[in-house]
């Protein structure tokens, strides 16, 4: 994981320099301040999709850039896969390159060149750029939309690490050729950093910090700050705790009662 270059984008000035100032040593962690429009000199190995839903609908830019096609192959794989939802936690990596591929081949024996010209003369007027991937990684943050779990997109990011992880070590198990290895990631955008979610940016970048040292390892010292002790905030982890030892008593009543009575 360590030689997989993630790009991260957003239009929030105070999350790049947030981000930038956690991974100012890391090379393999890059920001951009631009929008989630998709350019013809933007070509990696990965779209990594933090969707907002976890039943594989695709936002409006999303679909113009991969087509209906790979909505519906996304919501048949968690429809067969995983009962028609993917929670939050769990990612599936879909191949974009093989199935171009089939569909150029189909297109080119089906259509004859008089349709062809028609349509080209059409699709001039509209700019469309085609995008350069080879897989869509898919990992929701959030079940429908509203955002209520403030941890999720430390879940959400650390599937998607270990999706990309697992992928390159069965490759290199199964085949000699590193031809399908992934080796850099774009993601576009990150959801919920705006005034109406309420996320402030410097709590995000201590989510993704703590994802890329969990899985990937960081060879800084430790910061004796104690925000950066914790992937979330303090009462959200307490409250964890405070339930963890609920159901621990719970569980040691129910064998008392078993066994005593």
């Amino acid at each position: 994981m360590d030689r997989v270059n993630f790009t991260f984008r957003s239009e929030d000035e105070e999350f790049k320099s947030k981000f930038n100032k956690v991974f100012k040593d890391v090379e393999t962690m890059n920001f951009e301040l631009k929008t989630n429009e998709i350019t013809e000199q933007d070509t990696s190995d990965v779209y990594l999709l933090l969707s907002t839903n976890s039943f594989g609908f695709l936002q409006e830019k999303e679909l113009s850039y991969f087509g209906e096609s790979i909505q519906k192959q996304i919501q048949e794989k968690i429809k067969n896969d995983f009962y028609s939802e993917l929670v939050v936690g769990l990612s599936i990596l879909i191949p974009l390159t093989e199935e171009k591929k089939e569909k150029e081949e189909e297109k080119e024996k089906e259509e004859k060149e008089k349709v062809l010209e028609q349509e080209e003369k059409i699709q001039n007027n509209k700019t469309k750029v085609e995008p350069k991937f080879k897989y869509l990684l898919y990992s929701p943050i959030s079940r429908g939309g509203k955002y209520r779990e403030l941890n999720n997109i430390f879940i959400g990011l650390r599937s998607a690490f270990l999706t990309i992880m697992h992928h390159n070590k069965n490759i290199l198990k199964h085949s000699q050729e590193n031809k399908n290895l992934i080796s850099t990631v774009l993601c576009p955008s990150v959801p919920f950093i705006s005034e109406k979610a309420g996320l402030e940016p410097i709590f995000v970048t201590k989510q993704f910090f703590e994802v890329y040292k969990l899985i990937v390892g960081t060879k800084k010292k430790k910061n004796k700050n104690k925000e950066w002790q914790i992937p979330f905030p303090k009462k959200l982890w307490l409250a964890n705790q405070q339930n963890f030892e609920m159901t621990k008593a719970k569980q040691e009543i129910k064998t008392k009662e078993k066994y005593y009575y």
